[in-house]
């Protein structure tokens, strides 16, 4: 069984629904409910519930801010990397209790990743989601520095 990446660059479904994976969601589950026990509802909280709803999200990420994407949305993809640190406090815990907060404060049923008219809806998830990583430190900003060396026309371009 593949467990590397999508080909696409989204989630690959083989992956989250791997045994060990949803074994290292009992982790992520245990840590929201013991700092967020008040947002997360009993049908979302088995891990493989939680594991489809990174997933989802994933998936989202990809088709909307991806690089076949269309639409621009003026943020960057969320590193693959922060959502499988199934670490407790890791990267998942934390996108996994942003959602939830979001969820909570907008007052939403359900988390849908699917239907055309919740992009905005999403798409302002994700950008709650990537402003609370940067808070906490689990996502970092790249500054990239441009010699004096470099032309003007060059410098634009990059």
């Amino acid at each position: 069984m593949a467990l590397g990446p999508a080909k696409d660059g989204g989630a690959n479904p083989k992956f989250w629904e791997a045994t060990f994976v949803l074994n290292e969601f009992n982790v992520v589950r245990k840590w929201l409910m013991q700092h967020h026990a008040e947002l997360i509802l009993s049908e979302h909280s088995s891990p493989r519930a939680l594991a489809q709803i990174l997933s989802q999200m994933m998936n989202f990420q990809e088709a909307c801010l991806g690089a076949g994407a269309t639409g621009k949305f003026g943020m960057t993809r969320i590193p693959t990397q922060v959502f499988i640190d199934l670490s407790p406090g890791g990267g998942a815990c934390k996108i996994l209790a942003s959602a939830f907060k979001h969820k909570h404060s907008k007052g939403l049923r359900r988390f849908d990743f699917h239907a055309p008219k919740s992009q905005d809806r999403n798409i302002e998830l994700l950008k709650e989601i990537e402003q609370e990583l940067l808070s906490l430190d689990a996502l970092y900003v790249r500054a990239v520095y441009i010699s004096d060396s470099v032309d003007d026309q060059m410098r634009i371009a990059v």
